[in-house]
């Protein structure tokens, strides 16, 4: 290859290597969001588990 062509390929590997890291950062970011995003969903099914006994309690009262 001449000199031109592998400045090249250089170059167009350093623009391979550059998206990809990109892109790796990007999932990284995502993966810290969605383990958020479970943290505050579990957060609310046992929010919603709370209510929902103390309804079933109250509503015993009233049936009584």
């Amino acid at each position: 290859m001449t000199e031109e062509t592998e400045n090249i390929v250089l170059e167009i590997l350093r623009k391979v290597r550059n998206s990809q890291e990109r892109m790796e950062q990007g999932i990284s970011d995502l993966k810290i969001r969605m383990s958020s995003v479970e943290t505050m969903l579990g957060q609310q099914l046992i929010q919603f588990a709370t209510l929902n006994t103390r309804i079933e309690q109250r509503l015993d009262l009233v049936n009584v």
